[in-house]
């Protein structure tokens, strides 16, 4: 069974992981809407399904091969 974790710590992503060899290195976007408290600088605009635009913080990681046993 081919499994994709995605492992939070304090609600912020850590990793994203996975058993499957097809996936390590594909590329995530996490897109995290609270912006609460943020600088004007740390946001990216990212538009939405229906044509408007709303800032969020946007992170960009690779999936890693899981080290978890039972994944």
């Amino acid at each position: 069974m081919t499994n994709l974790c995605v492992v939070l710590e304090g609600g912020f992503v850590q990793a994203v992981i996975s058993n499957d060899p097809r996936l390590i290195g594909k590329k995530v976007v996490v897109v995290d809407y609270d912006t609460d408290g943020a600088e004007a600088g740390d946001l990216t605009e990212v538009a939405q399904s229906d044509g408007t635009i709303i800032e969020a913080f946007v992170h960009h990681l690779c999936v890693s091969k899981s080290e978890i046993g039972s994944l």
